[in-house]
C-alpha cells in the first residue's frame, strides 16, 4: 500500500486471477480500480464516472467469471460492487450497483441497478461479455 498519513489518498495492490491484479485508488471518500493485465498494461477502469463524481465505496471483493479448463482458471470478467452516495443528505443509504468489467478490453461493460435479481443479471452479462460495448471506451 502506497499513502502518506498526512493527505487523503492511498494505492493498494490486490491480486486477481488468471495473472490480473487490481489497484484501489482511494481519495477524499471516493474509490476508484485500475486493472493489471498479465503483460503489464493497466487499464483505468474509470469508476468516478458511474458515480457522477458521487462519493463512494468498492465492496470487499470483485467476482471473477471466466473459463475452468483441467489445468487453470481464464477469467473473462469481473464484477465489483460499488456503493455511492446519491444523496448526499443520506451518505448512510448509498445505492449499490454491480459494476462488469470486460477484463480483456479491459472496460466497464455494464452497470447493474440494486433490485432481486441483481447479482444473476451481472453474472449473466459477465459470463457473455464479448456482446457487449465498453461504457468507458
Amino acid at each position: 500500500m502506497e499513502s502518506r498519513p498526512d493527505e487523503d489518498w492511498s494505492v493498494s495492490r490486490c491480486p486477481g486471477e488468471g495473472g490480473y491484479a487490481l489497484l484501489l485508488d482511494y481519495g477524499d471518500a471516493r474509490e476508484d480500480l485500475r486493472l493489471v493485465h498479465p503483460s503489464g498494461r493497466t487499464s483505468d477502469l474509470a469508476l468516478g464516472r458511474i458515480a457522477a463524481g458521487a462519493f463512494n465505496a468498492l465492496g470487499e471483493r470483485a467476482e471473477w467469471r471466466g473459463l475452468k479448463t483441467r489445468s487453470a482458471f481464464v477469467p473473462s470478467a469481473m464484477t465489483v460492487r460499488s456503493r455511492i452516495v446519491t444523496n448526499p443528505e443520506r451518505p448512510e443509504a448509498p445505492t449499490a450497483v454491480l459494476v462488469v468489467v470486460d477484463l480483456v478490453r479491459g472496460c466497464v461493460a455494464a452497470q447493474v441497478s440494486p433490485g432481486p435479481a441483481q447479482n444473476d443479471q451481472a453474472r449473466a452479462i459477465a459470463d457473455n461479455i464479448g456482446s457487449r460495448p465498453c461504457r468507458n471506451a
